[in-house]
């Protein structure tokens, strides 16, 4: 009688072994009497979120997106082209280096891999790519926008006008040298309310 008792607990045990949770990203088996149990099948992994080397485009009117240099980089024409220029921690004026982000290029876990910016370079508007682990990425609100026709300047935030002045096209005597004037107290407010990495468009 003992002897069937402990073979009584014995198949118990199998039965509770037996009924334990299936492996991680298994399904339970189940089947009902006569039937045959449905084999354990691995979950489908789920299908990627984005391409590599999809591009991403930032930004808008009322959003901005710029980039503070981190460490010492090359931006290159296109990823894995050729050098554009060499970008330390500090620009030629002497404060710290920030770039204008127009996209970026996502990598095999979907996070940015290349940042698409505005370089400081002749002509203006040039663009290359820096490594996403160069620089560190924050959002601006704020836009900065010069029409050459009617001499102003408007100062936006969140996309709507804040200020809006009366704006010098060149050198004193209007011949274009590329300056933009405004009066000192302008300037100080502009400072100000500012901050690195703020676009500004200028457009006829």
């Amino acid at each position: 009688m003992r002897l069937a008792g402990l073979a009584l607990l014995g198949a118990l045990a199998l039965v509770a072994a037996a009924c334990g949770d299936p492996e991680p990203g298994q399904r339970r088996a189940s089947a009902k009497p006569g039937q045959e149990a449905t084999p354990l099948l691995p979950r489908p992994d789920p299908a990627p979120a984005c391409a590599p080397g999809q591009r991403s485009r930032l930004g808008s009117r009322r959003l901005s997106f710029a980039a503070l240099v981190a460490r010492p980089t090359v931006a290159l024409r296109r990823p894995g082209g050729r050098p554009l220029a060499t970008l330390g921690l500090r620009n030629v004026n002497g404060h710290r280096t920030v770039l204008g982000v127009r996209a970026a290029l996502l990598g095999q876990d979907c996070r940015p891999a290349w940042y698409q910016v505005q370089l400081p370079l002749w002509p203006n508007g040039t663009i290359g790519y820096v490594r996403a682990g160069d620089v560190a990425v924050y959002t601006v609100s704020t836009r900065i926008e010069v029409d050459l026709s009617r001499r102003t300047l408007t100062f936006y935030r969140r996309g709507h006008p804040r200020l809006r002045v009366s704006a010098g096209i060149g050198a004193p005597r209007a011949a274009s040298h590329g300056c933009i004037r405004l009066r000192d107290d302008v300037l100080r407010r502009l400072f100000r309310f500012t901050p690195a990495g703020t676009p500004v468009v200028i457009h006829a």
